[in-house]
Formats: structure tokens, C-alpha cells, sequence
């Protein structure tokens, strides 16, 4: 059973995955993977069965498996125009505001505008390294598809922490680890996206504890004194002993 992302274009805090750059959704999204593990620890004795003396909660995992189609999904309908509903009765022909033409131009003018962009604000010091740069999130190429696919590569080598909104319930802290892309036509492309958590701890600096200087007396000149009487004898005492 599919059901529709819930990706809100006129909302900025809604979408598959909600990041300080943008919102990013699927248009179909067909199976939700989630798991959640519960590691105990165990040592091994000289006899009988291990003990387990420690339980820890691993880094929970999201499978999403989704549909882009390459062309605009929201056609034009009566309902729109003469303000009734009428969904089942969608309009012959589609509405374009702009020729073709000049769309055209646009595109080719936002997709140059877009990677001299990205040339300058990402200098790449290894290919195999996360830049833990902002994701550029605004239309990368004119196919819905390659555009998807781009943006997705931009999260996922941004490294950036990012909130993922399934059916079931909301995780934060998420990164992609992986993404993957079977088109088998020019018209649909299906997506396999999968995301871990990390455990983001923030670390304090405690100030030790300040031992006390003993003060310092100024007493002047001394002069040394002799031992004499039961002190002398007292002293020689304890040397014979020692000796």
C-alpha cells in the first residue's frame, strides 16, 4: 500500500527530511523500514553460560523506499480556476502562464546560476571526505528526477544531522547513509534511502579544586640557636638509638 509524503510546499517545517537548508519529500513513498536494537553485552566464565552485564540501545535505522516521477505532479484542475471542486473533471489541456520558450531560458539560466554556486561555495578537498557544508538545495537540474537524486547526494555528503518525518513517528539527529536510484524508465524513478542516528553529547569544563597556598611570613633575619640542656640530651638519645 503507497501513500503520499507529506511534504507541504507552502510550509517550511513539514517534509521527508528537515534540515537547516530546506525540506526535501519524495512524491510516493511505498515502504518504511524501521529498527530499533537493544545490544547486551556478555562475557564468557570458565563455566556454564555467559553473563550479560550490560544492555545498550544501538543507533535506530530508516529504510524509505519512494517514487519521483519526472514530470510536474500538480495538473491544473477546474477546481482551481472557477473556484468549485471538481477533481474528476481535470482540465483538457494544461495551463502554462509562460511559453515554452521562455521557460526554457530560465532554466538554463538558473541551472548555470546554480553550479557556479557550487563551484565556489563548495571547495572540495577529498572525494571521499564530507565537505559538512550546507546543503544547496534549489533546483539542480531541469529532470525531477536527477534533480532528486542531486539533492539527496548533497545531504548525504553535507554529513549535516537532519530531522526525518515518516507515518510513524519523527527522529532527529539523522544522517543518510545511503542512497540509491533504480530508473527503469525515463518517467519514474524509484529511490532506496537509508538513515542512522548519532548520539550528539556536548561536553562541559569543570574547574578543579584550588588548593590554599600556605602563607608566607616574612620573620626577618634569624639567627640559629643552640641546643642545650634536656633538648641536647634528648636529641643525643634518640641518635644512640637509632645507631
Amino acid at each position: 500500500m503507497t501513500f503520499q509524503s507529506i511534504l507541504n510546499k507552502s510550509s517550511s517545517n513539514t517534509g521527508l527530511i528537515i534540515s537547516e537548508a530546506g525540506t526535501f519529500s519524495l512524491d510516493i513513498n511505498t515502504v518504511e523500514q524501521h529498527t530499533s536494537k537493544l545490544r547486551v553485552t556478555e562475557n564468557p566464565i570458565e563455566n556454564g553460560a555467559n553473563i550479560a552485564d550490560h544492555a545498550v540501545l544501538d543507533p535506530k535505522e530508516v529504510t524509505v523506499n519512494g517514487l519521483v516521477v519526472g514530470y510536474e505532479v500538480n495538473t491544473p484542475s477546474i477546481d482551481s480556476i472557477l473556484g468549485y471542486d471538481y477533481p474528476e473533471y481535470p482540465l483538457p489541456m494544461e495551463v502554462r502562464v509562460i511559453t515554452e520558450q521562455a521557460e526554457k531560458k530560465l532554466r538554463q539560466y538558473y541551472e548555470s546560476r546554480n553550479q557556479t554556486i557550487e563551484k565556489t561555495v563548495n571547495n572540495v578537498i577529498a572525494d571521499f571526505l564530507p565537505d559538512f557544508q550546507t546543503p544547496f538545495l534549489n533546483n539542480l537540474s531541469s529532470d525531477r528526477i536527477s534533480d532528486a537524486y542531486e539533492k539527496l547526494l548533497a545531504i548525504q555528503r553535507s554529513g549535516e544531522p537532519v530531522t526525518l518525518q515518516t507515518n510513524s513517528r519523527q527522529y532527529k539527529n539523522m544522517v543518510i547513509t545511503s542512497v540509491g536510484l533504480t530508473q527503469k524508465q525515463n518517467t519514474v524513478g524509484e529511490f532506496i534511502i537509508t538513515f542512522r542516528e548519532i548520539f550528539i553529547v556536548e561536553t562541559q569544563i569543570a574547574n578543579g579544586f584550588k588548593m590554599q597556598k600556605p602563607k608566607v611570613r616574612n620573620l626577618g633575619r634569624t639567627q640559629p640557636q643552640e641546643i642545650t640542656g634536656e633538648a641536647k640530651r634528648a636529641v643525643l638519645d634518640r641518635l644512640r638509638s637509632i645507631i
